[in-house]
């Protein structure tokens, strides 16, 4: 069954450096949001609004809550559906075979999102890396969010040459090979009586309220993206700072520069992907 947006109170994407789990006991997302250097965490919330087209107005989105997060210690975001939830805790979206070379794959299929762990890397748990003190690690702001549909989010056929092709270093064979594409947001439906968004900064919690709308969702969009045009296109080497592999061993990904000689961006916007592990909780790496 395709993704349908219409049938959320509301749909969340979540983009940029990061490190997502899902943790069965607490039923719950839990994303590391990694606060490194360059990268801004903006929080933006939007709710269905009909707006002036001239002869007629038109549906769209209008804010309701914006802000720049600038603090980056003891900070947290947490966001729940409440009341009858279609999904208990979370619901992952992986809809048949999946090749991302060669593959007839679905576009919202949760497996376009990088997994640190999963058949595509490392196959095995990675430890939490001990080599770096507190200090020298990035902050991390914790994001929680229960009773929803987790999905990728990837562009269309004709938007997907703005996105960047990865080749991928593998350590273990000593190559280099072609990965393909890899989805740099995470989506998530959630279809409740209402959807709780929390803010704590300090002793300090913002709390909004969105009650559902029947066939019109609210928009809520967390990015965590280094807008500089040199920024790095993979954030690999920052995650592998909070995550250890046993062997030592460390894949890289580039991507291919045909498209910036054709006089066109690699990108074509500011590209950071989110990544993934297979663990149940922040704690066994943060």
């Amino acid at each position: 069954m395709p993704i349908t947006k219409s049938l959320a109170t509301a749909f969340i994407n979540v983009r940029g450096l990061g490190i997502i789990c899902f943790n069965p006991q607490k039923k719950r997302c839990e994303t590391a949001i990694i606060r490194n250097s360059d990268h801004k965490l903006n929080v933006n919330i939007f709710k269905p609004a009909f707006i002036d087209g001239g002869n007629t107005d038109k549906l769209g989105y209008t804010p309701i809550f914006s802000r720049e997060i600038t603090e980056l210690e003891d900070v947290s975001l947490e966001i729940s559906g409440v009341g009858n939830p279609g999904n208990d805790g979370f619901d992952l979206y992986e809809n048949g075979d999946f090749d991302r070379l060669n593959g007839e794959n679905d576009e919202n299929d949760l497996r376009w999102i990088l997994n640190l762990e999963g058949e595509e890397m490392h196959r095995a748990t990675l430890s939490k890396n001990q080599q770096f003190t507190i200090a020298e690690k990035p902050p991390v702001t914790k994001l929680y969010i229960s009773n929803g549909l987790f999905y990728a989010v990837m562009p269309n056929d004709n938007d997907l040459t703005d996105f960047p092709f990865f080749r991928k270093n593998d350590p273990y064979r000593n190559v280099e090979e072609d990965f393909g594409y890899i989805a740099e947001t995470l989506g998530v439906n959630i279809n409740s009586d209402e959807v709780v968004f929390k803010l704590k900064i300090g002793t300090v919690e913002n709390t909004l309220s969105l009650r559902k709308i029947d066939g019109i969702p609210y928009k809520i969009e967390i990015t965590n993206v280094d807008e500089k045009p040199e920024a790095p296109l993979s954030d690999l080497p920052i995650c592998y700072k909070f995550l250890s592999p046993t062997d030592g061993m460390q894949f890289d990904l580039k991507a291919l520069e045909q498209d910036a000689a054709e006089g066109k961006p690699v990108r074509g916007k500011q590209y950071c992907h989110i990544t993934r592990v297979n663990q149940e909780s922040l704690d066994s790496f943060i």
